[in-house]
């Protein structure tokens, strides 16, 4: 099996004053290739978008558990506190889900950003941490680095994507959520 489109997740390790999380995942994904999701509506991303992007900053506590919602439903995403982001935003975060960018980044605010309130307090600090990691942790060159690129045709192994990720940054093996796996079928020795 060879991985076609993925979701990586680079954790920066921390302890939350009440101890709900222990590190961020920070996500990131080809935003064309997100959309295999069944029964998915989505809107036509521009062509120019040919880099990985943000999905996401999310306190966890480990691999499958995490804090959501912790505002609940009164939660409402004022883009007036994060005007001097949102030009990097639609062009770092953008979204293919119907309903656009901001809509996204409401549910990405009010089911992550509300529960790291502690380390993250307001709106603007938590997008902002987003795109500073962005800036810090420059996936796009390092599996540029390896011959990774974004393609919907050419897939790419785990081992190739885990190299990737220790050649520039360190990390052993990195997690990789993936909605939509190519199988190659390769012909028999002959």
């Amino acid at each position: 099996m060879f991985l076609l489109c993925f979701v990586l997740l680079l954790s920066q390790s921390l302890v939350s004053a009440d101890d709900a999380y222990n590190y961020f995942d920070f996500v990131r994904q080809w935003s064309p290739n997100s959309c295999y999701k069944s029964g998915h509506q989505c809107k036509e991303l521009p062509e120019q978008i040919n880099y990985w992007t943000i999905h996401g900053l999310w306190p966890s506590k480990d691999a499958s558990h995490y804090p959501a919602d912790c505002a609940g439903s009164s939660c409402h995403l004022n883009t007036t506190t994060i005007t001097d982001l949102l030009d990097e935003m639609h062009m770092r975060w953008p979204t293919d889900y119907k309903g656009g960018d901001t809509k996204f980044w409401s549910h990405e605010y009010c089911k992550h950003g509300t529960c790291c309130t502690d380390i993250l307090p307001e709106i603007h600090s938590y997008f902002n941490a987003a795109l500073q990691l962005n800036h810090q942790l420059d996936v796009d060159t390092a599996l540029a680095k390896s011959g990774i690129l974004p393609d919907l045709n050419k897939p790419y192994s785990f081992a190739q994507l885990d190299s990737a990720m220790k050649s520039s940054f360190g990390v052993d093996q990195a997690t990789y959520w993936c909605r939509f796996i190519k199988e190659m079928m390769v012909p028999p020795d002959s």
